[in-house]
């Protein structure tokens, strides 16, 4: 049975999964200056622009294990469902809390820029790893708004840093992000900002031809493109369960996403380990689709590689080197951001 809980002012309607949340903690205590706001939040005139590439599905599991499966321990492990992945970038025109008083405190606008790839939670059944229900995972997430930072670091967990985002209008110019990274190893290296992606649109969009591009062109081949993707292109995941395709029928016709997340604090007694510690999926649920397009083919994205920002090593691309995307488009959207649900780790 699922959890409803409608939430004032936004009508926000909660759909928890089947587990209870945690009982309430200690009185959250505000600063003067407070740059974090209650959950759930809502998101309106959102405008994005996802990038498709296909990434090295090895890699993508050591993330998930490193990210994910590790600190959840005995709790189900995550594992990759497709070696497909988005690079995103988009504005936020408004971006709330529906809790008062903070929903009194106003609202923050950023411009971000993510890296998402699809995964499920894996449990056994009979000696057969199956993975359950789709989520969303973000291992890098660049904003402009320190509000967008602690908000998402403190609360949900976002790894959210900040970056200064080149975000043209015209989608037919480059899209860069630099941030402060430490290019090299050894106590005497200084953080500088360098860039650590790039989305690049083709000189000639009409000789970059893509085949997910025409699957797309219709609504019968969207959904084949998907379901190829999931049921028949996800080679070395694990048996996708009933439970998870009832999920992503669920999530394509409610549209609506779980998220997981990793929300932890570096503890200061033990500098290698964590006070806290949980893994978390938090529903997003699209509110109001504006609309949409399918931008030209033959963009390519460009990731760099640093020890501080091992991006392409995780995604098993390598660094500095185009890489043409398979998918293009731009989506305008409004968008809640629900309470969170724990699924393994310390309260």
């Amino acid at each position: 049975m699922s959890i409803r809980e409608v939430y004032s002012p936004g009508k926000a309607e909660i759909l928890m999964g089947t587990s209870q949340p945690p009982a309430p903690g200690r009185p959250y205590i505000a600063r003067g200056g407070e740059q974090t706001f209650g959950s759930p939040y809502e998101a309106t005139d959102v405008t994005y622009r996802y990038f498709v590439i296909k990434a090295d599905l090895a890699a993508l599991k050591e993330t998930c294990d490193r990210y994910l499966s590790t600190p959840a321990n005995r709790a189900p492990a995550y594992q990759p469902v497709t070696p497909y992945i988005l690079f995103t970038y988009g504005t936020f025109g408004c971006l709330r809390s529906l809790t008062v008083p903070d929903s009194q405190r106003g609202f923050v606008q950023e411009t971000e820029c993510a890296l998402w790839l699809f995964c499920a939670p894996i449990e056994d059944h009979g000696g057969n790893p199956v993975a359950v229900r789709l989520t969303g995972f973000c291992p890098y997430l660049f904003v402009d708004n320190q509000f967008a930072i602690a908000s998402g670091r403190e609360v949900y967990g976002f790894p959210k840093q900040h970056a200064a985002l080149q975000f043209p209008q015209d989608p037919e110019t480059v899209f860069r992000v630099s941030t402060l990274v430490f290019p090299s190893v050894g106590d005497g290296v200084r953080e500088e900002e360098r860039e650590v992606l790039s989305i690049h649109p083709a000189a000639d969009a009409a000789q970059h031809p893509s085949a997910l591009v025409e699957a797309w062109k219709t609504a019968e081949g969207a959904f084949r493109f998907l379901a190829d993707t999931f049921l028949h292109g996800h080679g070395g995941t694990p048996e996708l369960g009933m439970q998870f395709l009832f999920d992503t029928f669920q999530h394509f016709t409610s549209q609506s996403l779980r998220i997981a997340l990793l929300k932890q604090s570096r503890s200061p007694f033990h500098p290698d380990t964590a006070d806290l510690q949980m893994i978390l999926e938090a529903p997003m649920k699209f509110t109001a689709v504006k609309g949409w397009r399918l931008l030209p083919p033959g963009y390519t994205v460009q990731v760099a590689d640093f020890p501080s920002h091992p991006i392409a090593a995780e995604l098993g691309i390598q660094a500095g080197v185009p890489v043409q995307t398979e998918l293009a488009f731009e989506l305008e959207y409004d968008f809640l951001l629900e309470p969170a649900q724990r699924i393994a780790g310390s309260e």
